[in-house]
């Protein structure tokens, strides 16, 4: 069985640190937890508070084709 410990040499630490962070968040969401809102700034809620099309667009898997040259 893979071992958690492993992990973090296996992916690199700051890949294994968001993930952690973001285990945290989502706990803190799904107990309702209202310390989120004490860190939050007016400029974060007028970012948020966007409609999602709003955002620009990204690929969080880019994937890059490189051509081969003919002769």
């Amino acid at each position: 069985m893979f071992s958690v410990r492993f992990f973090p040499w296996l992916a690199g630490r700051n890949f294994y640190g968001r993930l952690l962070h973001g285990r945290g968040i989502e706990s803190t969401i799904a107990r309702a937890d209202a310390s989120l809102l004490h860190r939050s700034t007016s400029e974060l809620e007028r970012y948020f508070s966007r409609p999602s099309s709003e955002f620009p667009r990204q690929n969080a898997f880019p994937v890059v084709f490189r051509q081969q040259k003919t002769r």
